[in-house]
């Protein structure tokens, strides 16, 4: 979860995007390696909202969120799953997609 903060650090102090974009990434490859759903869902929630959204497209964050939230379920850090769940939500919004579409994707990922 360290490189993901240092992450964030490094692009909102430093202003250096490709800095904060690479160390979030070793922090998502470092994933696999701890197994422990606790951290994931942090490590995916920076990803997303704090490394990765300035260098790919929001189409291809999405999935970040759809993991944090899966994890932060498996692993009871339900405020973060929450947190990855709004967030997502509004991206779909974001990305120009009508409200009721919005509102019926939504829907689909609460059940």
């Amino acid at each position: 979860m360290s490189y993901a903060h240092y992450g964030m650090l490094l692009h909102s102090m430093f202003k250096d995007l490709e800095g904060g974009y690479q160390f979030g990434e070793l922090a998502l490859q470092l994933l696999p390696r701890f197994k422990n759903p606790a951290m994931d869902t942090h490590v995916w929630s920076m990803a997303a909202n704090c490394t990765h959204h300035w260098k790919i497209h929001i189409k291809e964050v999405l999935p970040f969120f759809q993991k944090g939230v899966e994890t932060g379920i498996e692993s009871g850090e339900l405020n973060i799953a929450a947190a990855n769940y709004l967030h997502e939500s509004y991206m779909i919004y974001f990305l120009g997609t009508a409200l009721p579409e919005v509102k019926e994707q939504i829907a689909n990922r609460s059940n």
